[in-house]
């Protein structure tokens, strides 16, 4: 497509415009003599001609978003006209998340009507990028219907799921494993005077509540301590921010360490450390946690209380602890930022649809980052939380792995 510059752009809109408010109210035959007579050369102005007498009989009010403001969307920062502002992504990525999408066989339509499947996937990651949008209003901006919409909803999930469901997955390769070590240890390189971290860390882990619509079905057992409907998403990160794991489906009122006992880590990769832990890796994770020897939590406040050598150096370590885990804190908000329709309120009051809208969301934020998608600035603030002191029962090997730790970030 041609550059324009800003003058050259408005001018071709409102010959553009005047061209087309003669569709909206002029017959088949007198829309071809125009076209001959006038010699349009416009292939927008064709498209819509087309369009507004085809069998479907919509209307161009309906159609104006994918003649004249998705063609001419920029690949800038612009925050009105821009490939970034709309789907929150560049043209390169959405295009290319486009093309792998449409190849999946939830898109194999048959019907002689059915909408593209450029445009299905478009509006789908249009509503994930955006805030709550509804039905009457998608009608309005896209001409899409409100069965329509949940019908391309579901199947743009689903496709998701199928064409990118392994950009999440656990680092067993010992190649990738070193990787995400490394990365931990030197957040910004092993040159001289950086900064160096903790060694041997596989991830970050920690919990988020997805505030979310009150279920059809017993809608208490999901209200959390904060009185919202919520869900909990348990997940942990590398150290670029990628989710290796997510657990989706927990009521918000799950506590984060019985959350966690119900998910892989906890009942088969712990189990299997060989496998699992590769270098004899470890996740950090805050206090809410439980405390193993291949999950590492900060000490706590009893033992950070005073002005001795020793209480010092835990309070150093538990510093060095915080900032490290700030990767999965990071995640989060980098995953809210980009996919803002989870980042306020869900609303879907399907339990299953909401499970693949997060996975779904999730996903879509690994393959950003793997697309060198620029990240969006956090909205909101990255904070620790509250977090609940672990009192129970401390393993003996735990408390000595975690001190031998502070004693290698810590040397006499």
């Amino acid at each position: 497509m041609s550059t324009y510059n800003e003058e050259s752009l408005m001018e071709e809109f409102n010959v553009l415009y005047e061209q087309t408010m003669l569709i909206m109210d002029s017959s088949s035959s007198d829309l071809e003599s125009l076209i001959i007579e006038q010699e349009m050369e416009s292939n927008l102005l064709q498209e819509a001609f087309l369009f507004h007498h085809s069998a479907d009989n919509q209307s161009f009010s309906n159609y104006h978003y994918w003649t004249i403001t998705h063609p001419f969307l920029s690949d800038d920062d612009n925050s009105h006209t821009s490939f970034r502002a709309m789907y929150r992504m560049n043209r390169s990525s959405f295009e290319r998340l486009v093309n792998d999408l449409s190849l999946h066989s939830a898109f194999d339509l048959r019907a002689h009507n059915s909408t593209p499947a450029y445009i299905q996937i478009s509006c789908i990651i249009w509503r994930l990028a955006n805030c709550h949008i509804r039905y009457r209003m998608s009608n309005i901006s896209f001409g899409v219907s409100h069965g329509s919409y949940m019908n391309f909803f579901r199947r743009t999930l689903i496709a998701i799921e199928g064409i990118y469901g392994n950009k999440i997955s656990w680092p067993v390769n010992q190649e990738r494993v070193e990787a995400i070590q490394t990365g931990f240890e030197w957040p910004h390189g092993q040159r001289e005077g950086a900064v160096r971290r903790l060694p041997n860390i596989i991830s970050a882990l920690d919990g988020k509540n997805v505030i979310i619509e009150s279920p059809r079905v017993h809608p208490e057992h999901w209200r959390d301590r904060k009185g919202h409907f919520s869900m909990k998403l348990t997940a942990v990160c590398d150290n670029k921010c990628r989710f290796i794991y997510i657990r989706v489906g927990d009521s918000g009122r799950t506590h984060d360490a019985a959350a966690f006992k119900w998910t892989d880590i906890f009942t088969m990769y712990l189990r299997n450390p060989e496998t699992f832990f590769p270098s004899d890796g470890y996740i950090l994770a805050d206090s809410a946690y439980p405390f193993s020897h291949h999950v590492i939590v900060p000490y706590p406040s009893t033992e950070t209380t005073g002005n001795s050598p020793n209480v010092i150096t835990k309070r150093k370590f538990n510093k060095v602890h915080s900032s490290t885990r700030m990767s999965i804190e990071r995640a989060f908000g980098l995953l809210s930022a980009r996919w803002r329709f989870i980042s306020k309120h869900v609303y879907i009051k399907d339990i299953k649809d909401i499970c693949q809208t997060i996975t779904a969301a999730c996903i879509l934020h690994n393959v950003c980052i793997n697309f060198d998608d620029p990240d969006f600035d956090i909205e909101e603030a990255i904070s620790n939380g509250e977090e609940d002191e672990n009192e129970g029962t401390i393993r003996e090997s735990a408390c000595t792995r975690r001190d031998e730790l502070n004693r290698w970030f810590n040397p006499l």
